[in-house]
């Protein structure tokens, strides 16, 4: 596993945390989406968009913050000449800094099933 974090700013509610994914830290998210993606079994898919649906802060747990998300990918095989896309839904528990990230633990970069 291997630590992705993305800065929001810190004591935020869950609603500021949402609206702050969905603008200036899209990029960073949608490089956590990718590592999430179950729905191929390498890393040479391309996304597309990455659309938060909500934000949940335990209030319980302060530090833990649940995103829903659904992932837009496509990938090309040129070798075996297919084309494959789709929408994954997504959720992924975060840890939440005090200066401000969200942490996300996500698997290691997988290599290609077929190197072509």
């Amino acid at each position: 596993m291997r630590e992705l974090k993305v800065y929001v700013g810190p004591s935020l509610g869950d609603e500021q945390i949402k609206a702050l994914l969905r603008q200036g830290s899209g990029m960073k998210l949608k490089e956590v989406a990718h590592a999430l993606l179950v729905e191929h079994n390498d890393d040479r898919a391309d996304i597309h968009s990455v659309d938060i649906e909500t934000v949940s802060i335990d209030p319980d747990y302060p530090t833990q913050v649940e995103i829903e998300f659904e992932t837009s990918w496509s990938i090309y095989k040129g070798c075996e000449d297919m084309n494959m896309s789709g929408c994954e839904p997504q959720a992924e528990v975060a840890t939440y800094t005090a200066d401000g990230y969200l942490i996300f633990m996500v698997p290691m970069p997988r290599k290609p099933a077929n190197p072509c």
